[in-house]
């Protein structure tokens, strides 16, 4: 049943579409050369506030584990040495700067299935904790940008009371007009069948600091491991901080 959730694609093409976008003149990465994106105090700022119990992905840390070895404690010698290196591979992973293998391993996940009240299954990934650090971060930079993309038409992430506005916007417009009707629609499988070629070159254009990391996790095949899945190859991943992002921006 799961299997069906993740229909193939062609995954090949997600990279000509992002290349046939790129000027002619490449820029060459340098994977010597992190910009600092995402500060110290950012990431342990994120790490005081994330949730005391989440579940671990592949990499098998939690927040927590995270938290106490950045604690500033007297009796914590190494605190300032692993938040700068914490930070450093949030910023190296959001610029595609680590080793492929590495940001192969960090993009992949496990899938915990919810079953639906509905009837069905609902997969949530269950994606790596360091996966989670830099998507954050990312996400509350994509607030900065939200209002002026996407103006009143997206509502449901990186904005401020949202959801109170929907409600209260339709409220409203009931009030005024009673006669109207309200019709609430649903996608099926919405976030497994996102288009990741449309996804790469909306991100490439709207918000192209996100790039790198949108390729590192959907550029290619990315694995998902329960009851022999094996690839995934469209959508994004429900548990990813960014998934909403992606859909959205599709």
């Amino acid at each position: 049943m799961l299997k069906a959730l993740y229909p193939p694609a062609a995954v090949v093409e997600i990279e000509q579409s992002i290349a046939a976008e790129e000027d002619e003149e490449a820029v060459q990465v340098d994977a010597t050369e992190v910009d600092e994106v995402v500060s110290v105090n950012e990431v342990f700022y994120f790490l005081q506030r994330s949730p005391r119990v989440v579940a671990p992905g592949l990499d098998g840390f939690r927040f927590n584990h995270f938290r106490q070895m950045v604690s500033r404690s007297a009796d914590n010698p190494t605190k300032h040495k692993v938040l700068q290196l914490l930070t450093w591979l949030c910023n190296a992973f959001m610029q595609g700067k680590l080793p492929v293998p590495m940001l192969a391993f960090l993009a992949e996940a496990e899938i915990f299935p919810l079953e639906k009240k509905s009837g069905g299954l609902r997969p949530i990934m269950m994606v790596n904790s360091l996966r989670k650090i830099t998507a954050a971060n990312l996400t509350d930079l994509f607030k900065e940008f939200n209002q002026d993309v996407f103006g009143n038409i997206q509502l449901g992430i990186g904005r401020k009371f949202g959801m109170e506005s929907i409600i209260h916007a339709v409220s409203a417009a009931l009030s005024d007009h009673p006669d109207l009707d309200v019709v609430f629609s649903d996608f099926k499988n919405a976030f497994n069948l996102v288009d990741r070629k449309k996804m790469m070159i909306a991100v490439k254009r709207w918000f192209p600091d996100m790039l790198p990391f949108f390729k590192a996790c959907y550029g290619a095949s990315t694995a998902a491991w329960v009851q022999g899945i094996g690839g995934v190859e469209r959508g994004v991943h429900q548990g990813d901080p960014l998934g909403c992002i992606g859909f959205a921006l599709a």
